[in-house]
């Protein structure tokens, strides 16, 4: 479960790096992408050149065309984990470029007083 900052040390890091290193293997297990949910296109014999990767009982498919086949167990790793790890993917990234843009706003109000000093103190 991610780690959730507190008020008084909000720059905490909202994933640690053990989730992240935890998924990055089952990225690395699962059935090589992209996957779509569009059918793949058949070959010159008729054959479809993808495989289903996951669906449901009303038929909906994810498909890939993996070059090196496929991994169902570790799809299904895969998808799980996804469910909690993207949403936690999204928060970090928004705080980390809310701190960027924070950053940024900083940097540019010591250099306009830099400026500032530098020039009146000519």
């Amino acid at each position: 479960m991610p780690n959730n900052p507190t008020p008084e040390a909000p720059l905490g890091p909202r994933v640690t790096d053990e989730e992240l290193a935890a998924w990055r293997v089952l990225c690395n297990a699962a059935t090589p992408g992209p996957w779509t949910r569009t059918k793949p296109e058949r070959d010159k014999d008729g054959f479809s050149m993808g495989v289903g990767i996951a669906g449901t009982l009303g038929k909906q498919m994810v498909y890939a065309s993996p070059p090196g086949g496929q991994f169902p167990s570790a799809d299904a790793n895969f998808i799980a984990a996804a469910r909690t790890a993207l949403p936690c993917l999204i928060d970090e990234l928004e705080a980390e470029r809310a701190k960027v843009r924070e950053l940024e706003a900083e940097r540019s109000a010591v250099a306009s007083d830099y400026g500032r000093v530098f020039t009146e103190g000519k």
